[in-house]
């Protein structure tokens, strides 16, 4: 059997999902290119919608792009080293910019940090009173665990009824 070390990149995304559910502390010290790959796994079954990965240095403030019929979605994608962390303002500031040069109105802020700073949060609220924005959801650590178990769960679910087919 082989064996994969949590920060590898080379780790498969099921097993690293099924591995984060079990050890949640784990998400902090994983590869920050396979948090992009596991919020996009996730998302895709989440909003079924197709994902592209486009993460990179310099990637303009963009980790990944949902296609959701024909609106595109930039998603932003943080791995902390520690859940204590605050997202600031200036980085929800750098999404809103990215979305829109992108040709987008819709964005997701995924962190592994426990929360957004209220400036973040007034950002976000701002650029969507101000119509500059459509949509704009803030995934913390736990609103990003609960959709990560959800999304298992569901896999889980869906293995159990094809084995009793069987």
């Amino acid at each position: 059997m082989k064996k994969f070390d949590v920060d590898s990149k080379e780790v498969p995304i099921d097993i690293l999902s099924d591995y984060i559910l079990k050890n949640p502390e784990k998400i902090y010290g994983i590869h920050h290119n396979k948090m992009e790959e596991l919020v996009g796994s996730v998302f895709k079954e989440h909003y079924n919608c197709e994902v592209h990965h486009v993460g990179m240095s310099g990637d303009g403030g963009k980790d990944l792009i949902l296609i959701e019929s024909d609106k595109s979605i930039v998603v932003q994608v943080k791995r902390r080293q520690s859940r204590s962390k605050t997202e600031t303002a200036s980085c929800v500031r750098d999404l809103i910019g990215a979305t829109l040069l992108n040709g987008s109105r819709d964005c997701i802020f995924v962190s592994t940090a426990d929360h957004f700073s209220k400036q973040s949060i007034k950002h976000k609220e701002d650029a969507l009173a101000m119509e500059i924005i459509d949509s704009f959801e803030l995934f913390d650590i736990d609103k990003f665990m609960g959709v990560l178990n959800l999304h298992t769960s569901e896999r889980e679910k869906l293995w159990k009824e094809l084995i009793e087919i069987k």
